[in-house]
């Protein structure tokens, strides 16, 4: 029967610890490379964006969707009036015109 040394178990520990001190390292560099990737935001058909850290466009999406929400709550929360009225702070009143459109059509058909 083999009997273990204390250089045995130290040896055995020293190897244990340092490969689970590389995985920890591992996983933390590939976070931080995932972290920093940057992806190519769409600029129109065909032409590629100037590209956006994916950190920076996952907290952009993130505070999106807490602000959607945020709106849906307190548009919910609103009567038909305020709803009325909030939509016209937002995009200004609805037109109003009372000039007459340029030409007018014929009921009659077009004219010989």
């Amino acid at each position: 029967m083999y009997r273990f040394t204390i250089r045995d178990l130290l040896l055995v520990t020293v190897i244990v610890a340092l490969a689970v001190a590389w995985c920890v390292d591992r996983s933390r560099l590939a976070g931080e490379v995932r972290d920093y990737e940057t992806i190519e935001m769409p600029n129109g058909p065909g032409i590629s964006g100037p590209g956006m850290p994916l950190k920076e466009w996952r907290q952009q999406q993130k505070e999106w969707k807490e602000g959607e929400v945020m709106f849906e709550k307190k548009w919910n929360a609103m009567t038909d009036a305020q709803r009325e009225q909030e939509g016209h702070r937002i995009f200004g009143p609805p037109p109003t015109s009372q000039t007459p459109a340029p030409n007018p059509p014929n009921p009659k058909g077009p004219n010989p």
